[in-house]
């Protein structure tokens, strides 16, 4: 019972901090990379990943 109610505690820490919160964490557990973050932000954006110049 510990358990499911230290994970309840944990999700409601997350689900208090928001989005983008969880969002600098994921990139901090991935390593950090300028041309990585940039190109996921504009894929998530609706920029073709093969688009190299104004679309």
């Amino acid at each position: 019972m510990t358990k499911i109610e230290e994970a309840e505690k944990v999700q409601e820490t997350l689900d208090g901090k928001g989005m983008d919160w969880l969002d600098v964490i994921k990139a901090a557990m991935r390593g950090f990379s300028v041309y990585n973050d940039m190109k996921a932000y504009l894929m998530e954006n609706d920029v073709p990943a093969n688009c190299h110049h104004a679309c």
